[in-house]
């Protein structure tokens, strides 16, 4: 079997999460490292010894010039992704991006013409499609174990606006805007994802402290099925950082509560009378990066695509036109999952 050479975008703290499983995956070789930061790529490879001896690039032009790599990760502030991802498109490689895929409905829409014009694969790192316990409710909504979905709530907290001070999460034109294309990108994808329903229209408002980007904002939503829902993002929390999601159909509910980043505290499931219902054996813990070496290699399809990225930079364009003109805005239709 052909082994995958890799290349990798960006070396910031977070990717070591990708490095580190990469590094234990047969089928992958990685065959370069590119960031402007020389002092970036050398903590990462201290952090990773099987990084020793990897090419270093201060582009990912070069890498992608001199390693000609078959796939790439990318993991680099907000607003790079774009170039980042087309130049890799062109050249031929499967792409990964963290979240959020980039940060235009129009850059979105490129990126997915560019994808289909070299017929490679785009994927977006939304880790919570490879969870236990959210692979489970998504596995039981799509069976139609609770029924036709009613009501979905969620609700995220932390403490983003203190501990992303001075960096450039808080910086519009590296991040693309502020808690809700950040952290709260996860949470607005996985609703979409777990239900298999677009968001239709929202109507949202917004604290920004002293910042240029939103910290905390409230949105109520409907969906395309004619169910309603309601969000919070909490930016400016004096709390550790938690998640709850509830999604109530007409033949019960599941509930995920307290999951502190991804640290899974509580699942309950209710069916129609109210009683609680085993769950099981939850399914399997997989990770982004399994799933796209699979993709790639024809194991499996992908299961956090290119498609729901873009539906996530619908949604967030009409919640910042809502917040910022007091209105209820129709969330644009992509046309396809």
């Amino acid at each position: 079997m052909a082994t995958i050479r890799m290349g990798i975008i960006g070396c910031g703290n977070f990717m070591s999460t990708h490095i580190s499983r990469l590094l234990d995956i047969d089928d992958v070789e990685i065959v370069g490292l590119a960031d402007p930061s020389a002092a970036s790529i050398a903590r990462m490879k201290e952090r990773n010894p099987g990084l020793q001896g990897v090419p270093e690039f201060a582009s990912h032009q070069e890498l992608l010039r001199e390693t000609r790599p078959g796939a790439v990760e990318i993991g680099s502030p907000h607003a790079l992704h774009f170039e980042q991802i087309v130049d890799s498109l062109d050249a031929g490689c499967h792409v990964m991006t963290e979240k959020p895929l980039v940060c235009t409905v129009a850059e979105g829409e490129e990126a997915l013409r560019r994808r289909d014009r070299a017929g490679t694969i785009l994927m977006v790192s939304y880790q919570r499609h490879y969870a236990p316990a959210y692979r489970y409710i998504h596995q039981q909504i799509q069976a139609g174990a609770i029924g036709r979905i009613q009501f979905v709530t969620g609700l995220q907290h932390h403490g983003w606006y203190r501990e992303q001070r001075g960096q450039w999460r808080q910086d519009p034109e590296l991040s693309g805007g502020g808690q809700l294309i950040d952290w709260g990108s996860h949470l607005m994808d996985y609703v979409m994802y777990a239900t298999g329903l677009k968001i239709s229209a929202v109507m949202a408002h917004e604290n920004r402290y002293d910042l240029d980007v939103d910290v905390d904002m409230t949105i109520s939503a409907r969906f395309e099925n004619g169910a309603i829902g309601s969000f919070a993002h909490v930016g400016n929390a004096a709390a550790p950082a938690a998640e709850d999601m509830g999604f109530y159909g007409s033949e019960g509910t599941l509930l995920v509560r307290g999951v502190e980043y991804n640290t899974l505290d509580e699942l309950r499931h209710y069916d129609a009378r109210q009683e609680l219902v085993d769950v099981g054996e939850l399914p399997a813990q997989s990770s982004p990066d399994h799933n796209f070496v699979d993709a790639i290699l024809g194991r499996d399809q992908v299961h956090s695509s290119g498609e729901g990225g873009l539906d996530v930079l619908r949604v967030n364009e009409a919640c910042w036109e809502s917040a910022r003109s007091g209105r209820e805005v129709a969330v644009s239709s992509s046309g396809r999952r």
